[in-house]
């Protein structure tokens, strides 16, 4: 038997549609121990498939809604005090006690603080912080999941910091049982608590799901992907992280966005062939600033990375890692330094990738892994004529 068949590709595991054609138009007669004889064309002839319906853009909307207040404690070495790791961490303790949530929490010093008779206040620090919701909702700002808590918890928020600002004492009382907890030798005291102001902000993302149906004699192969159309051989990464800066005047977005990507560049350790692009958004506050807040939205774009490398730079950047306090920290100081202003509070959203390089290991290289019915016959066909 003669099989008609073009020239062998370059990749022996992949089918061309010529060697697809053929095995629709074909007949494959099998051997008694199940051996494939040959092909032989017929006159058969098999109706090109109907064309799929163009597919819907995927449009998810997720509200994240921050509440940020701040405290004002006395203490003995305010300098100290905000370097001391320990102290934020125990101070997040007692909020998180408090609220029943934890919040991002951050140490300032103020630049001059004054008293009722207008002379100038020592040992005090402002403890900043932020609790982050974020839900699901429809194009009308509803919850997609009637379940949902998100609404309940601000509100929750809202109502035990306004307890807290009329009762400093009951943070202070919770402060101090968490430093005692953590071993922390300090005297603090909470003075006042700021009213909270909430902000509220809609995050569109679309996804496109592609179909493509391949019809074979009369088998019909359906497959879908939620994955972004990104060119061969490039992994994309896409996902926001949102810092204060605090000069609550900055506004120099060309050098933040440039500062950012150099950032990133660096403490992600991507190579030269590698991109980054980022745009930061000012996020209004409806009360007094205590910071600029700049959301920097990210497109990382890695040219043939291996699914180790992907896979690592993904985790840093994935909002439940265990690797991201680490990079969050490195990022901010990293954004500082370039900036020369100071960066805090980094928080991010877990990114969206498209173009993931298969794990080490996986089965790639069958075409029978990928093909079925009279396509795995024509696979076997094309691993003969490769070899």
């Amino acid at each position: 038997y003669y099989v008609f068949a073009p020239a062998v590709q370059a990749t022996p595991c992949k089918l061309s549609q010529d060697i697809i054609d053929s095995t629709q138009t074909g007949s494959v007669r099998s051997l008694a121990d199940g051996g494939v004889s040959g092909v032989t064309s017929t006159s058969t002839t098999t109706a090109a498939p109907t064309p799929a319906p163009a597919p819907a853009p995927v449009i998810v909307r997720t509200k994240v809604t921050k509440v940020k207040s701040s405290a004002s404690l006395e203490v003995e070495d305010p300098v100290a005090t905000c370097q001391n790791q320990a102290f934020i961490d125990a101070f997040c303790s007692a909020l998180e006690g408090v609220l029943d949530v934890r919040p991002d929490c951050t140490c300032e010093v103020p630049t001059r603080r004054l008293d009722a008779s207008g002379r100038s206040l020592a040992g005090s620090v402002d403890m900043l912080y932020t609790v982050t919701i974020e839900e699901e909702v429809d194009e009308s700002g509803e919850p997609v999941d009637s379940s949902s808590t998100g609404a309940a918890l601000v509100t929750s928020v809202q109502t035990k910091i306004a307890a807290a600002a009329s009762q400093p004492s009951t943070l202070t009382t919770a402060l101090t049982a968490a430093l005692s907890e953590a071993a922390v030798e300090m005297t603090v005291t909470v003075a006042s608590v700021a009213a909270a102001e909430t902000t509220e902000e809609t995050v569109t993302m679309t996804q496109t799901v592609t179909s493509s149906t391949m019809t074979m004699t009369s088998t019909t192969v359906t497959e879908t992907t939620t994955e972004m159309d990104v060119p061969e051989g490039t992994t994309r990464l896409l996902g926001s992280i949102t810092v204060e800066i605090a000069n609550d005047t900055f506004d120099n977005t060309e050098s933040l966005e440039s500062s950012a990507e150099a950032s990133l560049t660096s403490v992600l350790g991507l190579t030269d062939s590698d991109t980054v692009e980022v745009t930061s958004t000012l996020q209004e506050s409806s009360g007094r600033r205590l910071a600029a807040v700049y959301i920097l939205s990210y497109v990382i774009e890695l040219q043939d990375a291996s699914y180790e490398t992907a896979a690592a730079i993904k985790a840093k950047l994935t909002a439940d890692s265990s690797t991201v306090s680490a990079f969050l920290d490195a990022f901010g100081s990293a954004l500082s330094e370039l900036l020369e202003e100071t960066v805090t509070a980094p928080s991010l959203t877990t990114p969206r990738v498209g173009g993931m390089p298969e794990e080490t290991g996986t089965e790639s290289n069958s075409c029978n892994a990928q093909l079925g019915g009279v396509a795995a016959l024509a696979a076997s066909i094309c691993l003969a004529l490769m070899h």
